[in-house]
């Protein structure tokens, strides 16, 4: 009687090791879902580091660039006009039947 007892209590206990294996593999793509999605949000709302410097031009090129009339107004439009030609190549080849 104590052996078909101590059958059983062993039973249940390889039975409950088991399925909480089979369960933590389940649940394993799961939780990487869940782990990535709050450190893409923890990143996304956190303070950014701003470098000190980002580009680096000697006084000579500096020179040049700030003797062309307008110049921040031409890279404004060389950037927007650029920015609408990729979007527009984007959604062609998006909508291309």
């Amino acid at each position: 009687m104590w052996q078909t007892a101590s059958d059983f209590f062993i039973f249940l206990g390889w039975l409950w090791q088991n399925t909480t294996l089979i369960l933590k593999s389940i649940f394993l793509p799961v939780q990487y879902i869940f782990t990535f999605i709050k450190t893409l949000f923890t990143s996304a709302v956190a303070q950014p580091i701003i470098p000190d410097t980002i580009w680096n031009f000697d006084s000579g090129v500096l020179a040049v660039f700030n003797a062309i009339p307008y110049w921040s107004t031409i890279t404004l439009v060389l950037s927007v006009s650029l920015t609408i030609l990729i979007v527009f190549f984007a959604l062609r080849t998006f909508l291309r039947s």
